[in-house]
Order: structure tokens, then sequence, then C-alpha cells
């Protein structure tokens, strides 16, 4: 049997803390990692789909009646384009900002909108939408009680293909 030298200048006792240190960073690093992959699934950006069709008529029952005739106009347009070119949109929420002003409401939207042809991403579009809107009496046509007063398109900030 091999005779054991003393550990005369604690090399050991060295190596021992470094991976100790090396093992408690690591730990650490996985902690962190997996708090932040939690936060991101639980407040992660709000991504909505859905079909032209179903969207428009949601939204159009909000819509004041002076309002109305624009929207389904470019409603009308974009629902033609979609279905002859097979274009889809993903819609992902970056920011919002609400305030009150008197008896009327607004809110401040940035989002993200990806086109889609088919299954191919085309672009991405950042976008911007002030929507203004009261408190009206709820009816069977807006159970709500809501109506969209003003609607402020901005142009896309940045426009990238992919």
């Amino acid at each position: 049997m091999a005779k054991r030298l003393p550990d005369l200048f604690g090399a050991g006792e060295v190596r021992t803390l470094r991976l100790e240190a090396a093992t408690g960073l690591l730990a650490l690093a996985v902690v962190l990692l997996v708090g932040l992959l939690l936060w991101q699934r639980l407040s992660g950006l709000p991504v909505c789909y859905g079909t032209a069709e179903a969207a428009h008529d949601r939204v159009a029952q909000l819509f004041h009646p002076q309002l109305l005739n624009i929207f389904q106009a470019r409603a009308e347009r974009e629902r033609a384009m979609m279905q002859t070119e097979d274009l889809s949109t993903q819609l992902s929420i970056r920011n919002t900002v609400t305030g009150r002003s008197g008896g009327a409401y607004a809110a401040r939207i940035d989002a993200v909108r990806r086109v889609f042809a088919g299954t191919l991403p085309i672009r991405d579009e950042e976008l911007g939408v002030t929507v203004r809107w009261q408190r009206v009496q709820p009816s069977p046509l807006n159970p709500w009680g809501l109506a969209i007063i003003g609607l402020e398109f901005s142009e896309p900030l940045r426009a990238e293909t992919g």
C-alpha cells in the first residue's frame, strides 16, 4: 500500500474550495435561468390569433355609427386580400398605456404584426394604435356598454422582410 504524503501547503483544501465555489455559481445560474423562463412563460407577450371574419365582426359591434362605415370598408379590403393571397397575421402586443379624460377613455397600443403567406412568414411590422372610447347604455347589440369614438393608426415604425 502506498503511503500518502501529508498536504503541507493546503492544495487539496484550495482545490475543494474552488470546486465548491464553481458548483455554487453553476447552481445559482441554473436557478436564475429557470426563474427567467418561468417569468417569461407567465408574463410573456400576449399573442392574438384569429380569423378575420370573427375579429372584424366582434370589433364592429363597438364602433360608433360614424366610424363603422370606414371600418367596414377597410375590413372588406383586408378580407379580400387575405382570401386571394392566402394571407394571415399574428399580433403580439408589446406595450399598452391607458388614460382617462373626462368621460372618455384612451389607450395606446404598441404591437408587432407578423404577416404570413400560407405558412411562410413574410415580414414583421411594428404598429401603434390609439383607441378612444366612452361608456354608453348596454344593449343586446353592445352588451359591454362601450363605444369606440376614435381610432388612429400610426404607420409601421419599421418593416423587416424575412
